[in-house]
């Protein structure tokens, strides 16, 4: 990995976060910087969510914010794409360490 100094624990987490997504080899250093900075953040918002989405998934990666943008994991399928899906994100975003869910 070459000059990247994030925690070698960092790095293995996500390359198997990605390895079980079906991506093989090693991690790029931005997703990896990009995992550091999501865990040092105090705040979550579905923007800061976003922006990370768009590093470690790819600039074409968007919030399922309409109707219409289902998708299907496996023989998952998620909550239908629209209006609710910000709400929920933002619900979860705010829940803390110690909060119960």
């Amino acid at each position: 990995m070459g000059a990247l100094m994030c925690p070698e624990w960092l790095v293995r987490f996500v390359a198997e976060s990605n390895r079980i997504e079906g991506i093989r080899g090693e991690p790029h250093p931005n997703a990896v910087l990009a995992h550091e900075k999501l865990l040092g953040q105090e705040h979550l918002d579905t923007h800061f969510l976003c922006d990370w989405v768009h590093v470690v998934a790819g600039p074409h990666a968007r919030l399922r914010a309409h109707l219409g943008m289902d998708v299907a994991v496996g023989g998952h399928l998620p909550p239908h794409g629209g209006h609710k899906i910000p709400l929920a994100l933002e619900a979860l975003a705010c829940i803390g360490p110690t909060d119960e869910i």
